[in-house]
């Protein structure tokens, strides 16, 4: 048994949690933009490999080879069946309801007001509601940092946004 990497008390119990948030993330990796889950492209560039990796979900053959020009491999077919900024048995399922109330009021309250707003021109972009943004923001950034080795904090920066949090206050000082 593993513990939860956010509360570390409670069995790491929950599987295909998405570590980055999957509401903002599905839009930008669906093929037109659409809200219909895990069905589309994604691309992943790394500063050690000269190429860029590509990496479908749920797509009809034909849709396919139209989008990318050809068929698929047979590698690029089976890496689609994993799903993509996901890990198993990380984090709890009290954790995930936590990560659900953080995101919940940032979906619903401040993303509307950015998304499609034109912002081209504004040097600063104010929110009254930064306890909120912050709680967004820190756990996107805790659970990257927790399930991927290449983003790396120091640990007492990881500690400190664990910390923050499980208070849903929004401080990292």
């Amino acid at each position: 048994m593993s513990l939860c990497k956010l509360c570390l008390e409670r069995e790491a119990n929950k599987k295909n949690t998405h570590y980055l948030t999957d509401a903002i993330i599905r839009t930008c990796l669906n093929l037109e933009g659409s809200n219909e889950r895990e069905k589309g492209l994604y691309f992943a560039l790394d500063n050690t490999n000269p190429f860029i990796d590509f990496n479908f979900q749920r797509l009809d053959e034909l849709t396919l080879e139209t989008t990318i020009g050809r068929k698929p491999t047979e590698e690029e077919i089976e890496n689609a069946k994993s799903i993509p900024f996901s890990v198993d048995y990380v984090f709890c399922s009290d954790c995930e309801n936590l990560f659900t109330d953080i995101e919940t009021p940032f979906i619903q309250n401040i993303l509307p007001r950015f998304r499609q707003a034109d912002l081209s021109g504004l040097e600063i972009v104010s929110e009254a509601d930064v306890v909120t943004i912050r709680n967004f923001f820190h756990i996107q950034l805790y659970r990257s940092a927790v399930c991927e080795d290449i983003l790396a904090f120091s640990p007492e920066f990881t500690e400190k946004l664990r910390h923050s949090i499980l208070q849903k206050n929004g401080d990292t000082s």
